[in-house]
């Protein structure tokens, strides 16, 4: 009973940016005037109330993509005759999610919208121990974002915010311009912003989302179901070659080609990776009699081999920042 050959991901994923967007952009506005007069203790709040709304989406997000693979493994098993214990033998639990994150922003919300993922989806709540404590999983996964990655990534912007004000205000005492003209430029800035906002938020949840779905495929849980995952790119116009490239490459969950192609490739990605369940494996001849699972190239080509790259594929540069992907260092 394979898998629907949709791509959820892509959807999800929409969902999860489109709001939180918004109030990315607010706060950036924030930054913008207090970077403009030098007020510390204002761009000291701003930034604070970027590492929270980056805390609460990220790990939201990761905890959708886990989310994701449970969902997809529930559905694959269920009439199947696969005869597991729990948790993929109870009748599946979810309903169409409509939360979004632009509850996230105050934290009350936050674990309302938490709360609801984790009472739908149990395996998300089992214990783990952090720091030799014993907490559960989500409680851990927020800690995460928000003691590792909440702070570098809203310090990170802070900067590139204070950097593009002092170029215009460099640039307006340089030419002896007015200071209508220096609040106009300044405002102006409202447009870089918006555009870099939604570029670097959208592709950090996208990390995030690839982060928690290579997470949850490792459990002994889900590699019951799952086998491989497949690289689903948009067929559109805006997909870049490279990204196009690698659609519809499937290769084993542990495979190093997926240091290399785990989404998103570059800034404003919108590719994903999908979970291949072991029926479908089966049906194509990507099974082998060990148990191993073949590499099917984007070609239809099939290997009994790993491969640790895709030439034509991969990130937009070399140095690109997305040289560690976010499966292999995100919980590092």
């Amino acid at each position: 009973m394979p898998i629907a050959r949709s791509n959820p991901q892509s959807d999800e994923l929409a969902r999860l940016s489109d709001d939180s967007t918004i109030e990315f952009q607010r706060i950036a506005r924030r930054m913008i005037a207090a970077s403009a007069t030098s007020d510390d203790a204002k761009m000291q709040s701003a930034t604070s109330a970027l590492v929270t709304l980056f805390a609460n989406t990220l790990s939201l997000a990761d905890l959708m993509g886990r989310r994701r693979v449970i969902l997809q493994a529930r559905s694959v098993v269920e009439g199947s005759g696969l005869d597991l214990s729990d948790p993929f033998a109870a009748p599946i639990m979810f309903a169409a999610s409509t939360t979004t994150i632009s509850d996230v922003v105050n934290p009350t919300r936050w674990e309302d919208a938490v709360t609801s993922i984790v009472e739908r989806t149990p395996e998300l709540a089992k214990p783990v121990i952090v720091d030799g404590e014993i907490e559960p999983r989500y409680k851990a996964i927020q800690r995460l974002y928000r003691e590792k990655h909440g702070f570098g990534l809203a310090k990170s912007f802070e900067i590139k915010v204070t950097e593009r004000v002092q170029d215009v205000l460099r640039h307006v005492l340089d030419h002896g311009m007015t200071k209508d003209i220096a609040t106009h430029a300044i405002t102006a800035l409202g447009g870089f912003t918006q555009s870099y906002s939604e570029m670097v938020y959208r592709t950090n949840i996208n990390s995030t989302y690839t982060a928690g779905t290579f997470e949850q495929m490792s459990t002994p849980e889900s590699q019951l179901v799952f086998g491989a995952l497949e690289f689903i790119s948009i067929a559109d116009r805006d997909t870049r070659p490279n990204h196009f490239a690698a659609h519809g490459l499937i290769a084993p969950a542990t495979s190093k080609v997926w240091n290399q192609l785990s989404p998103p490739l570059y800034y404003n990605c919108r590719c994903s990776v999908q979970p291949v369940d072991r029926w479908t494996l089966e049906e194509e001849g990507l099974l082998m009699s060990n148990g191993q699972v073949r590499v099917r190239l984007p070609n239809g080509e099939k290997l009994d081999r790993d491969i640790d790259h895709l030439p034509g594929a991969g990130p937009d540069q070399p140095n690109s920042g997305f040289g560690r992907r976010p499966n292999r260092a995100i919980y590092g």
